[in-house]
C-alpha cells in the first residue's frame, strides 16, 4: 500500500511578547498516538487506498517566539520517520503558518524545505494552515497544495484538513507536479478585522469557493497573514494551485484579480463589534442597560500570543464605581499568585497583589478580597490539563487567577474553573473577537482597544522587519 506521511506542528508566535515558548509548553503525540487527533483526514486518505504514516503532532496555544529546541525536536522526529519509510509517495501536513523560531526563522518554511529535500521534487506535499499564517515565494517550491481555513473564527479546522487530504489524493491520481501560484497582497490586518461575517472577507471567501469550481484549479487560498509577528514574510497573500502547467496563466490572472480586490477594499477591514478605548470601555460597560456585557481585553489576547498578564483593565475597574453591577474577569495569568492562593482555604481573606511585571502593561495591582474557589483549565483538543485557577472576590469583582496563559473561549472553560458567567452583569475575557459560545451569550459585546502585545491598533505596533509598504502601516 502506498504511504502518505502525516505531520502536525502548530504554533502562533507573537514576536512582540517578551516571553518565549519552550518544548515543555507543547502537547506532543508521536506515531500512532497522533492518529485520533486527525481522524477525518486519515479516513479520506485510507479510503482512497493509502497507508497513513504518522510522525508527530506538536501543538500549543499562541505565545512568544519558539526556542530552538522545539523546532529541532519536531524536525528530528519527522526526518526519522521519512528515513524509515523511503517509499513515501505524498505528504499531508497541518502547519499553522505563523510559527517563528529563534535561529531558524519561519518554522513551516524550514520544515517544508527539510521534507522536500529528503523526498525530492516530485512527491506532492499538501499543507493545511491557518489563514493568519504567512506564505512567501520561498515556500512555493516546497509545497504543492495550500489550503487555509475559510472561517474566522476558525470553526472549519477539520473541514480544511479534509479538503487538503482530498486535494492530495487528486494530485496523486493525476500523477503530475505543479507548484502553486503566489501573489503577495500588501495588506496586513488582524483577525478581529477580518471575520467571515463581515466584508470584505465575505466576498473574499465566496470568491475562493467559486475559484475551486473552475476548470484548471485544484485549490485556492487567501491568507490574511499574522499581524502580531514582525517577521520577514508577514503579509497577506493569494495562493492558487493549477491542475496542470497549462492552467498557470489563468491561475496567475485570477490571483492578481483577488489581490487587486483586497487592495481596493482594504478600508473595509473594520471591527465587527463596538470597539472602544479602555476608559470608554469601563464607562459603557457599567452604564449599559443590556446584560450581560462581554468585554474583550484585546490587547492581551493569549489566542494571538499575548502573555495574559496585563493588569490595566483590572486596575481601571477597581478604581471605578460599578454601581452595584457584578463583574467577572476571566482571567489574569500570575502563576506565583495562583500558587499562593492554592495553599489557602476557601473563605480566607486575601491581601495580595497581582502582576508579573514582564512588561509595562503587567504592573502590580494590590487588592483585598476573599478566596472564593478553585478550578482547572484543559486543552480543548487533547483534554490535557493546562492550568490551575483560583477565584478571588474583590467587592463586586470576581477575579480568576490562572497558572498558565489560557483564554476562556468556551463555556467549558468557565465550568472547569468553577465560575458561571450567567451570574454576572459584565464578563471580561482576554481574546480578540469573542469566540462563538461567548458571542451567543453577549447581549452587548465590546472590543476594548487596550494596549499590549496584541494591540488592535496595529499601525502603532513597533514593526521593523515586515515588508513595506504594507497597509495600514503605510497608505498604498
Amino acid at each position: 500500500m502506498k504511504k502518505i506521511l502525516a505531520v502536525c506542528y502548530s504554533h502562533e508566535s507573537n514576536t512582540f511578547t517578551p516571553l518565549t515558548t519552550k518544548l515543555s509548553d507543547y502537547v506532543i503525540r508521536e506515531d500512532e498516538a497522533m492518529l485520533p487527533l486527525i481522524k477525518e483526514p486519515v479516513k479520506v486518505l485510507e479510503e482512497a487506498g493509502y497507508q497513513v504514516v504518522p510522525s508527530i503532532y506538536a501543538s500549543t496555544g499562541p505565545s512568544g517566539t519558539n526556542e530552538r529546541e522545539v523546532y529541532d525536536y519536531v524536525e528530528k522526529k519527522v526526518a526519522e520517520v521519512i528515513d524509515a519509510n523511503p517509499d513515501i509517495v505524498g505528504v499531508w501536513a497541518h502547519l499553522h503558518g505563523a510559527n517563528f523560531v529563534k535561529e531558524v526563522g519561519h518554522a513551516e518554511l524550514a520544515l517544508l524545505k527539510m521534507i522536500r529535500g529528503k523526498l525530492g521534487p516530485n512527491v506532492p506535499i499538501s499543507w493545511a494552515m491557518d489563514p493568519h499564517g504567512n506564505v512567501s515565494p520561498e515556500h512555493i517550491p516546497n509545497v504543492d497544495i495550500i489550503r487555509a481555513y475559510r472561517r474566522v473564527p476558525h470553526v472549519d479546522v477539520e473541514q480544511t484538513q479534509v479538503e487538503a487530504a482530498k486535494a492530495l489524493v487528486k494530485r496523486l491520481e493525476m500523477g503530475n507536479h505543479v507548484a502553486p501560484v503566489y501573489v503577495r497582497v500588501p495588506v496586513l490586518v488582524g483577525g478581529e478585522q477580518s471575520v467571515d461575517s463581515q466584508e470584505p472577507m465575505i466576498s473574499i471567501f465566496k470568491k475562493l469557493w467559486e475559484l475551486d469550481k473552475r476548470d484548471g484549479i485544484l485549490m485556492s487560498s487567501y491568507t490574511v497573514g499574522f499581524v502580531w509577528g514582525d517577521t520577514p514574510y508577514a503579509t497577506a497573500a493569494v495562493e492558487i494551485t493549477p491542475m496542470t502547467e497549462a492552467d498557470r496563466p489563468m491561475c496567475e490572472e485570477e490571483a492578481k484579480k483577488l489581490r487587486d480586490y483586497v487592495v481596493e477594499h482594504r478600508h473595509e477591514f473594520q471591527f465587527a463589534v463596538t470597539a472602544l478605548e479602555p476608559d470608554d470601555t469601563v464607562k459603557r460597560a457599567i452604564e449599559a442597560a443590556e446584560k450581560p456585557v462581554y468585554i474583550s481585553d484585546s490587547g492581551d489576547n493569549p489566542t494571538a500570543g499575548a502573555t495574559g498578564c496585563n493588569t490595566i483593565m483590572l486596575d481601571k475597574f477597581l478604581k471605578a464605581d460599578l454601581k452595584g453591577k457584578k463583574l467577572l474577569i476571566a482571567s489574569i495569568l500570575d502563576a506565583p499568585l495562583c500558587e499562593r492562593l492554592l495553599k489557602m482555604n476557601i473563605g480566607d481573606a486575601v491581601k495580595d497583589e497581582i502582576g508579573t511585571c514582564v512588561d509595562a502593561d503587567s504592573y502590580k495591582v494590590p487588592f483585598e478580597g476573599v478566596l472564593k474557589g478553585f478550578g482547572e483549565l484543559f486543552d480543548g483538543r487533547t483534554g490535557q490539563k493546562l492550568a490551575d485557577t483560583a477565584t478571588v472576590a474583590i467587592g463586586g469583582i470576581d477575579l480568576v487567577v490562572e497558572s498558565y496563559p489560557h483564554s476562556f473561549t468556551s463555556m467549558k472553560d468557565f465550568e472547569t474553573a468553577g465560575v458561571n458567567p450567567d451570574d454576572y452583569d459584565i464578563v471580561m475575557v482576554k481574546q480578540g473577537y469573542l469566540f462563538p459560545e461567548l458571542d451567543v451569550k453577549a447581549k452587548f459585546p465590546i472590543m476594548c482597544l487596550s494596549p499590549g502585545t496584541t494591540y488592535q491598533i496595529v499601525a502603532r505596533l513597533p514593526f521593523k522587519i515586515i515588508q513595506r509598504p504594507t497597509y495600514p502601516m503605510d497608505e498604498l
